[in-house]
């Protein structure tokens, strides 16, 4: 392919003119687009991994990588670039990822792979705000004291297609992402061999909750098939051993109730006023009956039809409080409610003309591409929830943290979604009963009683895991970054919380 072929702006071919559609804020707020090449930009060396033996098996695929180093204090070497995908022969996609190893042991330290929500929102807005070694301000690069990096590997990805620095033809489902991730996945493995047996953990919030059971769902399958020796040549096991979640899109129906209990009953005072509350009860029965059809009888017109009336009820004015954190207040606008978010931007786009990045790929917070094709295609309307038997009946633990002052995806609706009584849910899977998890009270984590409740069915961490980040809204990494790394080690390591 040549190079102009290459970099040619690359939009969905087949997706007529989208219907008029009721719009929200991506469920996570964040940028599309990240960086990495930033770090070529920073460091001294790079070496680009593109020529190597016609033996090796990367030359099958695309792919532009290039190695860096330390770019601020507490970094480690990582890489940075693209992959790209071939699925069914959907044409070209290009997968955009960053890696950092770890401080300590990295030969032997988990894989955190994250993803963003939206749908349309980078993965790595928790890199630069939460996670990673380094975070933007408004001062440049500051060194990260609550890092991830320090314990484990960290790649944060640019996913769906179409979503921060990855580009070509896009989807518009969460199982046709999933299937992009699995590629991009076996790939990864042939450039990085050296992590292919490194435990994996699949770590993401908002719409990543509907994302990531697709992930482990299709992880699940294919392993299954290679271990009946069924899978295309050349793929190898994937380490699943368990996903993390915060505050989840994940199941609709819990959503459309839980979200109006948070804001008529669980703020105080109610962020609602009476009027809005009465009109909200009043649409939830008729929100509940066009969800169930949703669910029941999922065509198109359905899936949409259930997608609007939860939105006429959703959107409804706050009143100045901010959705992701209703502690604090903002006029909607992503300058004034995310200011870290303007940094990042405004660093990143000072030295985009350095990156050599291609010109086409332009740095936006989120696709909006994306979030209408999701949308147009009504994916919100379905239970992530329904591939948990799978996931947990194959030995891969489950956790959900919460942050308590999030209205965009709040506690009631996800401790809704993971206790009510559904054929699709944990009822009758070997390693977690229904009713072990309902019976489980919320008790404080010792030590950190002021911080966090902890709700535990299994050993050590726990095999299905339910976490309330008591002074944390929507951004849990950004709000509460000392409490979600120490809680990200307990549960990575599978340790007991005490």
């Amino acid at each position: 392919m040549s190079s102009q072929d290459e970099y040619a702006p690359l939009l969905p071919s087949t997706q007529s003119t989208p219907p008029a559609m009721k719009t929200r804020k991506p469920l996570y707020i964040g940028f599309s687009v990240i960086i990495t090449v930033l770090l070529c930009a920073i460091t001294a060396k790079t070496t680009t991994l593109l020529r190597k033996p016609a033996t090796d098996p990367a030359e099958s695929f695309w792919h532009n990588v290039t190695e860096f180093g330390p770019y601020c204090d507490g970094a480690t070497k990582g890489w940075s670039g693209w992959i790209g995908l071939d699925v069914e022969g959907a044409g070209v996609k290009r997968s955009f990822f960053i890696l950092n190893l770890a401080e300590e042991d990295h030969e032997h330290a988990s894989l955190i792979l994250t993803i963003g929500g939206g749908p349309g929102t980078s993965g790595h807005t928790r890199y630069w705000t939460g996670d990673g070694p380094c975070l933007i301000t408004e001062h440049g690069l500051e060194p990260n004291q609550h890092r991830w990096t320090e314990n484990f590997n960290y790649l944060a990805i640019d996913h769906p297609v179409g979503v921060g620095f990855s580009y070509g033809n896009m989807v518009n489902s969460s199982a046709d992402a999933a299937k992009e991730m699995y590629d991009f996945l076996q790939k990864f493995y042939v450039l990085f061999p050296q992590l292919k047996d490194n435990q994996l953990v699949l770590n993401g919030g908002s719409y990543g909750g509907m994302y990531i059971p697709h992930m482990a769902n299709i992880i699940i399958a294919q392993n299954s098939l290679l271990a009946a020796e069924q899978a295309p040549k050349g793929n190898v096991h994937i380490p699943l051993e368990s996903i993390m979640i915060s505050n989840p899109w994940s199941d609709p129906l819990s959503h459309a109730g839980g979200l109006i209990e948070m804001l008529c009953q669980q703020t105080h005072p109610p962020v609602w006023n009476s009027s809005q509350c009465l009109s909200a009860y009043q649409a939830l029965p008729s929100i509940i009956q066009a969800v169930r059809l949703a669910l029941d009888i999922p065509t198109l017109h359905n899936r949409v039809k259930a997608l609007n009336v939860t939105w006429d009820v959703e959107l409804m004015d706050l009143h100045g409080v901010k959705r992701e954190n209703y502690h604090e207040r903002c006029d909607g606008s992503t300058a004034e409610c995310y200011p870290y978010f303007i940094h990042m931007q405004d660093f990143l786009r000072n030295i985009s003309k350095d990156l050599g990045v291609p010109e086409f790929l332009k740095y936006n917070t989120t696709s909006d591409t994306i979030l209408e094709l999701f949308v147009e295609n009504g994916d919100f309307m379905q239970q992530s929830t329904r591939f948990f038997p799978t996931i947990l009946s194959n030995g891969i633990r489950i956790l959900h943290r919460v942050g308590m002052l999030d209205m965009n995806c709040p506690w009631t609706t996800v401790l809704n979604s993971a206790s009510s009584l559904h054929p699709l849910r944990l009822l009758l899977t070997p390693i977690v009963q229904q009713s072990e998890f309902t019976r489980q009270p919320d008790v404080p984590w010792p030590g950190e009683e002021s911080e966090a409740t902890i709700r535990v069915v299994g050993a050590g961490a726990g095999d299905f895991t339910y976490v309330q980040l008591l002074n944390a809204g929507h951004m849990v990494g950004h709000d509460a970054p000392r409490i979600e790394k120490k809680l990200a080690e307990h549960w990575v390591y599978n340790r007991v919380f005490r």
